[in-house]
């Protein structure tokens, strides 16, 4: 915006985690920022699926989720 300096991403968890990692944080990820780092890993964006609590393709995996924190967790999972 300044015009200085390397063109900062529009994945609005990372602008917060510049923030966040000034207080000793190490990252924190919203459905953006995740379904980012999923498709840098190799994965396709289209297989990349937000999910919500206890849902998913497996269930066997979903009932993995415990109610500990559901209103502050994304859920999501991706497949190859």
């Amino acid at each position: 915006m300044l015009g200085f300096g390397p063109p900062m991403p529009q994945r609005k968890a990372f602008l917060v985690n510049q923030i966040f990692r000034y207080y000793g944080h190490q990252w924190i990820y919203d459905l953006d920022e995740l379904r980012h780092v999923l498709v840098r890993a190799g994965f396709a964006a289209g297989d990349v699926r937000h999910c919500a609590y206890r849902t998913g393709a497996r269930a066997d995996v979903a009932d993995l989720d415990t109610p500990f924190r559901t209103d502050e967790t994304v859920y999501v999972e991706a497949d190859r």
